[in-house]
């Protein structure tokens, strides 16, 4: 495949990472490739390798905008008129439904592994960071008087199972009767957890 230089490097940059999502939502991430990703930009290989430095930085690109993406749905959750359990509920729906919607975009953000030696980036780990906070400031809500500590392994107590019942449910191995799904099983476990946890601190 011959040189281009159809476009600035802005533009080439986002092109690769909306071709790379498009290809994500026809594949998993174990069948993607930087040739493939290349084939269908139109662009030799090496092109995007001078663009994004190596494979594993071009996929950190596309990872961050899907927690973008989870994120800013998130936000619309946020209703401070809504009491905390029922915001919890929502955002425990939507990061389940999105996975569900876009799975191996989903997936890559867990599945994708650093290569040795090299650690997460800081851009990536505030994106991380902030889902938690979204959680965190509904626990404050439920009980202000908490030491951070606590309130911040409540939150990823919560992330924790609501993620695993959406790991189970993406690769359809929950295991359980028509009636049920993902949905059920998440608010079956946010009721009784909110529940437990609240009067635990109340006493």
């Amino acid at each position: 495949m011959g040189r281009r230089s159809d476009h600035t490097s802005e533009e080439l940059r986002a092109l690769v990472l909306q071709k790379t999502r498009a290809l994500l939502d026809q594949v998993p991430a174990s069948e993607l490739s930087l040739r493939k990703i290349a084939k269908q930009v139109g662009y030799a290989p090496s092109t995007l390798i001078a663009l994004f430095q190596n494979y594993n930085s071009l996929l950190l690109e596309v990872n961050g905008q899907t927690l973008d993406e989870i994120y800013l749905r998130s936000s619309h959750q946020l209703d401070t008129s809504l009491a905390p359990d029922q915001v919890l509920l929502a955002l425990a729906y939507l990061y389940h439904d999105y996975a569900m919607d876009n799975p191996h975009q989903w997936e890559l953000v867990f599945d994708h592994k650093m290569p040795v030696g090299e650690v997460v980036p800081e851009t990536h780990q505030a994106r991380m960071a902030a889902h938690f906070e979204s959680i965190e400031r509904q626990l404050q809500r439920i009980h202000a008087d908490l030491a951070a500590i606590e309130i911040n392994t409540t939150a990823r107590t919560i992330w924790a199972c609501v993620h695993g019942i959406t790991v189970l449910s993406v690769k359809n191995k929950l295991f359980v009767a028509d009636q049920l799904n993902g949905r059920s099983l998440i608010e079956s476990f946010l009721v009784n957890f909110l529940r437990s946890w609240g009067d635990s601190h109340s006493r």
